[in-house]
């Protein structure tokens, strides 16, 4: 992903990582943007309607640790529509 791997706060050098969920099982996976308005659901508690999901990129500083998060436009979500 081109960025300008400069920290806003501090100046400092920006790592790439990932950030992973530990799901069903303690299963790892990644987060994903989804494009839509939450909506609560007794049944399925949290759920949107989305069209596009993007998965989540992430940056870390490696001076201060400020963390910035992107959704990843150039490799959208394999479940995206």
């Amino acid at each position: 992903m081109a960025r300008n791997l400069v920290c806003s706060d501090c100046g400092g050098k920006l790592q790439e990582g990932i950030v992973f969920d530990h799901g069903h099982y303690s299963v790892r996976t990644r987060p994903y943007w989804l494009e839509g308005k939450p909506e609560w659901s007794f049944w399925d508690g949290w759920r949107v309607k989305r069209t596009k999901e993007y998965l989540i990129a992430a940056y870390r500083c490696e001076n201060c640790g400020l963390m910035k998060f992107y959704a990843d436009s150039e490799n959208p979500s394999k479940k995206s529509k």
